[in-house]
């Protein structure tokens, strides 16, 4: 595939700000629910990011956590 293929299929990335403001709560209520594991997210180096689909997730009340280990 080239690379113009590959990016297409990256996924959107949030900061914990974009995705509070996507959800219209606050950022606290983001990391308490990252914390939570209601939310699923991806670090990047030390930064939290958290994927358009996983948000959409989280909406339809569909996610389920993995167990923990």
């Amino acid at each position: 595939p080239s690379t113009v293929e590959v990016v297409q299929h990256i996924p959107t990335l949030f900061d914990i700000k974009e995705a509070a403001k996507i959800l219209s709560v606050s950022p606290r209520t983001i990391r308490r629910l990252l914390a939570e594991g209601a939310i699923a997210y991806n670090r990047v180096g030390t930064q939290i990011r958290i994927t358009e689909p996983d948000i959409i997730r989280y909406m339809s009340g569909t996610w389920v956590p993995a167990a923990s280990s």
